[in-house]
């Protein structure tokens, strides 16, 4: 084995994360660490690569990439592919990898991806990118219950393993939720059978009162339905617990202020040059942005995107380009973080916000940020969670477009699917940049390609959500959707109906 983890408890501070009571990487293992932001995934590849620790033994060589630093100066892309390449030049036994694909461009995520797949050694990495997760990883290390368990698979098989799982428990919650409201009913029924029961009121002779009551029954009948109401109660709260699913929720967008204004061109650049440093990275001959259309820029690294983005929200556009009057943009770029550092998390969130505060606390839960953290100053927030923060304020923020740079990275995998809901569903306009190729067709309709000196439109057709056909699922999610009182109507009534065919269908 290259390495050996036995009773190993990984802490953050005084809070325990995990527990590992036995897990190995073999020779020829691929391992893949799944799981939210601050599970403890980068604490674990740092303790395996200092090796100090008795519980986590290492017979191999080993390589570390750690986590690339937000606040870096250096082109993220190709720093990334400097030092990938340097590592497997070193060849060494036994690969730690800490999200070794971030900001590369598709030729070299393709590269790497080529490489590793192919590589003889061992490696143990953390990647929130699901096409390199399912084209490198052949086991999956997750935790659940706080213990990390082990998955040998695909990540599709993995993720496919887990919402069977989710489909049993919410098929094990709706039976159960049935069989207890039955009971409950059951305990209501009896006892107001027990509260009908005619009783001795003192002013009748006892011995009428008992003849006329099947010779004193009455009591003892009161008492018997008592006993079984007691009875039903008692059975409904003792069911076999099952815990109720977790679900993120949807989060709904008010069209109110800029958001409302939904008609029109933006922005329109003709014969436009994206230079930097006075020279020019490319050319666009005619680019519009017409209100709620939802663009992705796509290019090499090093091509212009950023540079572009950053030439969008420059005042002196407004000399050589068509801009709608009074435009409002919100510009995300993970290396400038606007905040008011001694004020909350969540008063930051809420300063530029013209939606409800339920709004931003399900946007700032979908990106991991637990209710504890709302009341923290940012100045104590991680680099990660900056990154989050800042992208939770723009998306929240009241603009006619969005302009966002590499919103996905430092997002894990729960987070990047409550952002790519949260896109698809975006009632205004904005321009992403992302190599994330599956995030892309997820979030956008329109592609606008970096190619040859020139910025040229290319098809991108959008992956629509397709609604499940498991019944407690759905279930599940129209009691979500009524309980949450942001909740689309129409949204709504769709699934009303979708559950009213399935049932007729049964």
């Amino acid at each position: 084995m290259d390495i050996q983890i036995n009773n190993l408890k990984v802490f953050a501070g005084a809070e325990k994360l995990f527990a590992i009571k036995k897990l190995q990487v073999g020779p020829k293992d691929h391992i893949a660490l799944v799981g939210k932001n601050g599970l403890g995934k980068t604490t674990l590849l740092e303790l395996i690569f200092q090796q100090k620790l008795m519980e986590i033994q290492v017979a191999a060589q080993l390589g570390y990439l750690p986590q690339r630093q937000v606040d870096t100066s250096i082109s993220g892309g190709e720093e990334t592919k400097k030092k990938n390449l340097k590592l497997l030049q070193e060849n060494t036994g036994c690969l730690l990898l800490d999200e070794p694909t971030t900001n590369l461009d598709s030729l070299n995520r393709q590269w790497l991806e080529d490489q590793l797949t192919c590589y003889q050694g061992s490696l143990l990495f953390v990647s929130h990118d699901r096409i390199f997760l399912e084209k490198v990883a052949n086991k999956i290390w997750y935790v659940e219950e706080d213990e990390m368990l082990e998955f040998v698979g695909s990540f599709t098989e993995f993720s496919s393993w887990q919402k069977k799982k989710e489909r049993q428990q919410a098929l094990l919650y709706h039976q159960q939720e049935q069989a207890k409201n039955k009971l409950l009913q059951e305990a209501q029924k009896k006892q107001q059978q027990a509260n009908r029961v005619e009783k001795y009121n003192g002013k009748t002779g006892a011995s009428d009162w008992k003849a006329r009551n099947f010779s004193g029954t009455s009591a003892g009948k009161e008492k018997s339905l008592a006993r079984l109401a007691k009875n039903y109660q008692a059975r409904a709260e003792n069911l076999k617990t099952v815990a109720k699913p977790q679900s993120e929720k949807k989060i709904h967008l008010k069209a109110t202020g800029h958001l409302a204004q939904n008609k029109g061109t933006l922005m329109h650049l003709k014969n436009f040059k994206v230079q930097q440093a006075q020279q020019t990275l490319f050319e666009i001959f005619d680019f519009k942005i017409q209100a709620g259309e939802h663009l992705s820029i796509m290019g090499a690294n090093g091509a212009g995107k950023s540079t572009f983005l950053k030439q969008l929200v420059d005042p002196s556009l407004a000399r050589v380009a068509y801009l709608r009057k009074n435009l409002a943009v919100g510009y995300f770029d993970q290396k400038l973080l606007n905040f008011d550092l001694e004020k909350s998390v969540l008063a930051n969130a809420m300063s530029q916000t013209l939606q409800s505060k339920q709004t931003v606390f399900n946007l700032l839960g979908g990106l991991a940020f637990t209710p504890e953290m709302f009341s923290r100053k940012v100045s104590e927030l991680s680099g990660g969670e900056k990154v989050r923060l800042a992208l939770a304020k723009i998306l929240l923020g009241d603009y006619d477009l969005l302009l966002l740079d590499e919103p996905n990275n430092y997002l894990d995998l729960a987070s990047l699917q409550v952002v790519e809901d949260f896109l698809q569903n975006y009632p205004g306009t904005f321009i992403l940049v992302s190599h994330d190729e599956k995030f892309v067709k997820n979030t956008t309709q329109k592609c606008w390609q970096i190619q040859k000196g020139k910025m040229v439109a290319a098809a991108n057709p959008v992956v629509k959500e397709k609604f499940s056909d498991d019944l407690p699922l759905l279930l599940l999610k129209r009691d979500r959707l009524i309980q949450d009182a942001t909740s689309d109507l129409n949204e709504l009534r769709k699934l009303q109906e979708q559950i009213a065919n399935l049932q007729k269908n049964k």
